[in-house]
C-alpha cells in the first residue's frame, strides 16, 4: 500500500505534548467515530482512508489546516 497510517506514533507524541494519556474510548466517545475505525488506523492496518474520519480525527487532535500529519505516502517498491 502506498498510503498508510502514521497515527500511532501521533498519537504518542500528542500525549506527551498534553502531558497526559489518550484514551481509545475518550476519541470514540468525542468523535462519534467506530473503536474499530480508530484501532485499524493506529495499527496501520487500513486500506482507505474516509474524508469523515480523517476530518473527526483532525479537530480531535487539533491539526492545524494543511497536510494530514498521521498519513504517510511511501511508494511501493517494484
Amino acid at each position: 500500500m502506498a498510503v498508510k497510517s502514521n497515527l500511532f506514533a501521533f498519537w504518542k507524541q500528542k500525549e506527551l505534548e498534553r502531558g497526559e494519556r489518550i484514551l481509545i474510548s475518550d476519541v470514540v466517545r468525542e468523535t462519534g467515530l467506530q473503536r474499530n475505525t480508530i484501532q485499524n488506523l493506529l495499527n496501520a492496518s487500513t486500506t482507505r482512508f474516509d474524508a469523515p474520519v480523517l476530518k473527526a480525527l483532525c479537530a480531535f487532535f487539533d491539526v492545524p489546516a494543511g497536510p494530514v500529519p498521521f498519513l504517510v505516502y511511501e511508494p511501493d517498491a517494484d
